[in-house]
């Protein structure tokens, strides 16, 4: 009878398969790291749109509250500071209709960095 020396069996896994999954998972890691900064810039320029939209809105809430006589067709420039960035805001009011002038507001980043954002309203002459 030939009895065949038994191999023990090996369960686990090998220092190099080890040191591969390591090496994979820290390229993960490495990733959405990476990838966090980048989020972190988007988050933040929009948070700085939004907030800049909220502004634009306010300026042209308050402007629409002028009487239809006061706002001549026209525009005018000015420069504003907003958390730290320079922006150039623009009014614009044209006559629309006999009775109506659009007022615009529009708002971009001195340097150029950003979008340029837009609103715009209508005021009616007192029937």
């Amino acid at each position: 009878m030939n009895r065949g020396s038994s191999i023990p069996s090996k369960s686990g896994f090998t220092l190099i398969e080890v040191v591969g999954a390591l090496v994979i998972f820290s390229v993960g890691v490495l990733a959405l790291l990476s990838l966090t900064g980048a989020l972190s810039v988007q988050l933040n320029q929009a948070g700085k749109g939004t907030s800049v939209s909220a502004e634009v809105q306010t300026k042209l809430d308050s402007l629409q509250t002028l009487p239809y006589d006061s706002l001549f067709p026209g525009m005018a420039e000015d420069t504003v500071e907003f958390q730290g960035e320079r922006f150039l805001v623009r009014y614009l009011v044209t006559q629309a209709t006999p009775l109506m002038r659009e007022v615009q507001v529009i708002v971009e980043p001195v340097d150029g960095s950003g979008p340029e954002l837009t609103a715009s309203a209508f005021v009616s002459r007192p029937w």
